[in-house]
């Protein structure tokens, strides 16, 4: 018989969500064995002015996967602080472009996961998350996502901008303008010539009519003014 597992054997439980000595959340994770994709969030439906856009059903099966995960783990929700957000997505694909790589974009449910969270409760506001950061995996036959939610050191969101931001903008300001589409201009179309008059057509006389005049059959149409 194979011995029971001992503790020390046994894969280590995972820490969901970690709170600080206030009893607020201070770290958040979830996973999935799913993503969204970009092109698969929404639909439209009608054309025009009179087309809706709604919520594909995928995303509805995501966010609803979402928090049912959050209702289990039992997390208090963040209502406090700034937040940064890392996403790792397992792709069951590749893409061979020099180096082998997982087939789709890392960022692709970044913001479908923000919203997410905010609809299934962990976080009351996900502008909140301030700063985020994607990676990409692959393992074939396998889809997943991975995100985690970690609070900042920080009281409010940095107003300073960075030193080397400030002198890609002043650097920036110096570049030459765009240049502007040059037009085309068409050529002028040839007016129409004037259609040319109608030639004027004469009065048909039947033979018939002509021969009977001449053999006197029929007696001469009186003149304007004439008697009968």
């Amino acid at each position: 018989m194979t011995p029971a597992a001992t503790p020390a054997t046994r894969p280590p439980a995972h820490c969901w969500y970690r709170t600080n000595a206030q009893g607020e959340t201070v770290r958040l994770a979830i996973y999935l064995p799913m993503f969204l994709r970009k092109n698969e969030r929404y639909r439209a439906f009608g054309k025009g002015r009179f087309a809706r856009i709604i919520l594909s059903s995928p995303a509805r099966k995501f966010e609803a996967a979402v928090a049912h995960v959050i209702a289990v783990i039992g997390a208090p929700p963040i209502t406090s602080g700034v937040w940064k957000l890392t996403v790792h997505t397992v792709w069951d694909k590749q893409r061979h472009v020099g180096p082998s790589v997982p087939h789709g974009d890392s960022d692709a449910s970044l913001s479908a996961i923000k919203d997410a969270l905010q609809n299934g409760g962990a976080i009351d506001d996900d502008v909140r998350i301030i700063t985020d950061e994607t990676f990409n995996y692959y393992r074939k036959g396998e889809r997943g996502l991975y995100a985690v939610l970690e609070r900042l050191d920080m009281a409010e969101p940095p107003t300073l901008l960075p030193p080397d931001m400030l002198a890609a903008m002043a650097a920036a300001a110096t570049l030459p303008p765009p240049k502007p589409k040059s037009r085309v201009v068409k050529a002028a179309r040839k007016p129409k010539a004037a259609p040319k008059p109608a030639k004027a057509t004469k009065a048909r006389v039947t033979r018939s009519t002509t021969g009977a005049r001449r053999h006197g059959l029929h007696p001469p149409t009186p003149s304007p003014g004439t008697a009968a």
